[in-house]
């Protein structure tokens, strides 16, 4: 089981729902890669593909009423298609949570698996926390633990 603690564990564009497959292509093609996807997070109001090896994700919104994924839509109309943010690896969510609040932030409900999803087997453990605008990108803590053979 690997996990990124203290680095950078994957970085994330956001993409009209309806350009979302063309970049995927395009991000496949240019790194080598596959990606899980469409994965359909009705419960998140997104759809997002993802290799969780490689550390990309493309995320769309996909609900105009879902709280959570109205931070997206509101950073996709404000800036359009791109670079979205970064999901910074830590041991603990929790512990993370509670520092980011002694820090003044607001973090967001807890997002985690379902168990469902097709990559549900590549993680062992998936959770994280949306704490808002850094450095004008969305920040995210992550308490991700892949399983010994993530998708390469």
């Amino acid at each position: 089981m690997s996990q990124n603690v203290n680095r950078v564990d994957h970085v994330m564009w956001i993409c009209k729902p309806e350009n979302q497959a063309a970049y995927v292509e395009q991000l496949s093609k240019l790194c080598r890669v596959k990606f899980y996807g469409p994965v359909e997070k009705d419960n998140l109001g997104v759809r997002l593909y993802i290799n969780w090896a490689a550390g990309l994700e493309v995320i769309a919104p996909t609900s105009q009423t879902n709280p959570i994924s109205k931070p997206l839509r509101d950073h996709l109309a404000a800036r359009g298609e791109g670079l979205l943010g970064l999901v910074f690896g830590v041991a603990d969510i929790d512990d993370a949570r509670r520092h980011a609040q002694a820090l003044g932030y607001e973090p967001s409900g807890l997002i985690e698996n379902s168990g469902d999803e097709p990559y549900a087997q590549e993680t062992e453990v998936m959770k994280e926390i949306m704490l808002g605008n850094v450095l004008n990108s969305l920040f995210v803590f992550g308490e991700i633990k892949l399983s010994d053979d993530p998708l390469r």
